[in-house]
């Protein structure tokens, strides 16, 4: 994705899908977070959990809020100079319980991360931004894992 001049990092790009794949990979059972309240275990099944919700094709309604506010945050926080803000609630579903296993965790997250190579949605419904293009899930999906891995210094 390209605003301007200025290229966008993508999910739906190879290179950056890999890029993230690397630095799941170096992340150890044991890495502390530098904010929030996620074990390590926890946002990679978090992560995981929010790949399989955009990736499931199911039907959402964007919440009243969203509708008023939705699109200009999302255009905000898509700009590749602004990072996602820190300690947002997490949708309930979305939630990994606190005994999540590292190891599965991981692998489930980077088996989803792969799974985008064959995504093709025109369109996503998110709940609170409304419907996302193609381009627009891209750019937001690797925020978000960018975000998490952040969070845990990788």
């Amino acid at each position: 994705m390209n605003l301007g001049t200025v290229r966008v990092s993508s999910i739906h790009n190879e290179n950056d899908r890999a890029e993230l794949a690397a630095r799941i990979r170096a992340l150890k059972p044991d890495t502390a977070r530098l904010w929030g309240k996620m074990t390590v275990a926890q946002m990679l099944g978090h992560c995981a959990l929010f790949d399989r919700w955009i990736q499931s094709g199911e039907p959402n309604r964007q919440s009243f809020i969203g509708k008023i506010v939705g699109r200009p945050v999302l255009r905000r926080m898509l700009r590749p100079d602004k990072a996602m803000a820190r300690n947002v609630p997490t949708m309930p579903s979305l939630v990994a319980p606190a005994d999540t296993e590292f190891a599965s965790a991981r692998d489930a997250w980077l088996a989803s991360l792969a799974d985008y190579a064959n995504y093709n949605a025109e369109t996503f419904v998110h709940d609170f931004f409304g419907p996302l293009s193609y381009e627009e899930v891209g750019a937001f999906v690797w925020k978000h894992a960018d975000h998490h891995l952040k969070q845990f210094g990788a």
